[in-house]
């Protein structure tokens, strides 16, 4: 639902804001008032194309907004296929500056004019006496048709989907699987890599572990000498000059005054520091003595690294015991691709079968069902006094399964005896297409997920009986679907459920347009102008109130 619209500076508009209502809201008003600037800015919010000819005179840019309310279907929609963060509350806004440096936003994130364009479609329809976006368009159609039955029959398409997903998948398969073609001399190759990587077993920790006792033994190696000295100050082995053999004597002396219990008390504490001392330095010894450095073991860390960082550079992966496995399950496939091939589409063809099937009977459903539309929209075509109309929906079968099975269908109509059915967009430009276009929408705007219909003076050319039938489609349409109808017939005005009056004033030599809700009273005189043309009398306030009655 479109709740408010605000629009500056946008040809004669200085500055307006206009709160929409559900149902009916009908926009009426002298000619050149505005009233078609206010359709243009709603397409232009919704993705037509603007140039800065539109802004207006002595501005620099024109600004649009919308507030809308969007139903749950179009929110996970949106939310589905484009980064946008949506909910109920939904506000597009579009600036246009005179340097052509123009924005679109949608709740304030700048979107591409495509995106809102894509969006629009599923939103809002804006029909003109010769142009209707969603009910023309041949791809719709089956998707109307489908949402028809889907009201009566809401499982009607839940086997075919089950088989058809389960079709694809395999079908998928089988075709990544035939592209794999491979040459003799792209499997000599995989070969060659994987003989030259047939022993190598090392995992990322391995090579971790490998790289870390390298960097441990290196560091051993080249500091020998340094670790030589420090355990010759140590134990000295026969140096006498070494902690070991000077601690060994001051303990050997002082356990000669051991006698003296102070003297006792500080021997104990020596004695256990030098057992200590003792065992700390055999554990050094054994660590870092020239004695423990594997030198050969060195060597083969070192070459081992260097192969790895080699083969890594060679084949551009950082993992190469998960390359390795990668080119076995590629060799593997190549050499059971046949055999595989095969199996996939004898599996294939039984999933295609399945799903044939279940097509056939959607598309048995969608021709019984097509009958029972076509006599419903009939129905509302001869309510408009197209009394002669024609309605049908032409099927043909695709050469493949789609998502929707096997049928592709497009609407087909005459409005008059004896005339051959043509394509509804053919048929659509001939002078009829206003009641042909609200007849169709009476059916359909129960069916889609459009939820604002704007009509633009599609009821121009007709009155009397029709324009009265004209009025009450309308009003019967807003019962599904917000309805915005620009007019001049008072028939049409008459069943509005909101009336807003459109007119210009002159303030300090500039031209404004003032949009003003319509109280009950303001209503019926605007009725009555609408039926006089021009004096209001009286006769003409009662003919309006009759009229609005007649609602």
């Amino acid at each position: 639902m479109l709740k408010q619209l605000t629009i500056k500076n946008l040809a004669i508009i200085d500055d307006i804001t206009i709160d929409f209502q559900n149902n009916l809201n009908v926009l009426s008003g002298e000619t050149g008032a505005g009233k078609s600037i206010i359709i243009d800015a709603i397409s232009l919010i919704f993705g037509e194309r603007a140039n800065s000819e539109i802004i207006a005179y002595g501005q620099e840019f024109a600004y649009i907004s919308v507030s809308l309310e969007i139903n749950k279907k179009l929110i996970d929609y949106i939310l589905k296929n484009y980064d946008i963060d949506v909910s109920e509350e939904f506000i597009i806004s579009r600036t246009i500056s005179s340097n052509n440096k123009n924005s679109l936003k949608i709740n304030g994130m700048m979107v591409p004019l495509k995106v809102v364009k894509e969006i629009s479609e599923l939103l809002i329809d804006i029909s003109s006496q010769n142009e209707s976006q969603y009910l023309l368009n041949h791809k719709n159609h089956l998707n109307l048709l489908d949402t028809f039955i889907l009201n009566q029959k809401n499982d009607f398409l839940n086997n075919y989907k089950i088989a058809y997903d389960e079709y694809k998948k395999v079908k998928d398969e089988y075709e990544n699987l035939l592209k794999t073609n491979v040459d003799n001399d792209e499997i000599e190759f995989l070969n060659y890599k994987l003989n030259e990587l047939k022993d190598y077993n090392y995992t990322l920790e391995d090579e971790e572990n490998i790289i870390n006792e390298f960097k441990a033994l290196n560091t051993y190696s080249q500091n020998a000498n340094l670790f030589s000295e420090i355990i010759n100050y140590l134990d000295g082995n026969d140096n006498n000059s070494s902690v070991n053999f000077s601690f060994y004597n001051a303990l050997k002396q002082l356990n000669k005054l051991a006698t003296n219990e102070k003297v006792n008390q500080y021997y104990e504490k020596f004695n256990e520091i030098y057992i200590n001392f003792m065992d700390l330095t055999e554990l050094f010894k054994k660590d870092f003595s020239n004695d423990n450095i594997d030198l050969n073991r060195l060597d083969y860390l070192e070459n081992e690294i260097t192969k790895i960082n080699r083969l890594k550079r060679k084949y551009n992966t950082n993992n190469l015991l998960e390359y390795k496995n990668n080119l076995i399950n590629k060799i593997e496939m190549i050499n059971e691709k046949e055999i595989k091939l095969s199996k996939l589409k004898k599996l294939l063809d039984e999933k295609y079968d399945i799903a044939y099937k279940e097509a056939i009977k959607i598309s048995q459903t969608r021709q019984d069902e097509a009958t029972k539309l076509s006599k419903l929209v009939v129905k509302e075509l001869n309510d408009l006094y197209i009394n002669d109309a024609s309605f049908s929906i032409h099927f043909t079968k695709t050469n493949e399964l789609g998502s929707l099975g096997i049928d592709d269908a497009e609407f087909y109509m005459s409005a008059n005896k004896g005339v051959n059915e043509m394509p509804l967009i053919k048929v659509a430009s001939g002078g009829e297409v206003s009641r042909i276009m609200l007849g169709l929408k009476s059916v359909f705007s129960k069916l889609s997920m459009v939820d604002i219909i704007i009509f633009d003076e599609i009821d121009t050319g007709v009155s009397g009986k029709v324009a009265l039938a004209m009025g009450q489609k309308m009003a019967n349409i807003a019962k599904y679907a917000q309805v915005l109808a620009i007019t001049h017939l008072p028939q049409v005005a008459a069943m509005s459920n909101h009336h807003y009056y459109i007119y210009k004033i002159t303030e300090n030599n500039k031209t404004k347009t003032i949009v003003k809700p319509l109280n009950n009273e303001e209503k019926e005189l605007e009725v009555a102008r609408l039926l006089s043309g021009n004096e209001i009398t009286d006769n003409f306030i009662k003919a309006a109130k009759e009229l609005i009655s007649s609602k």
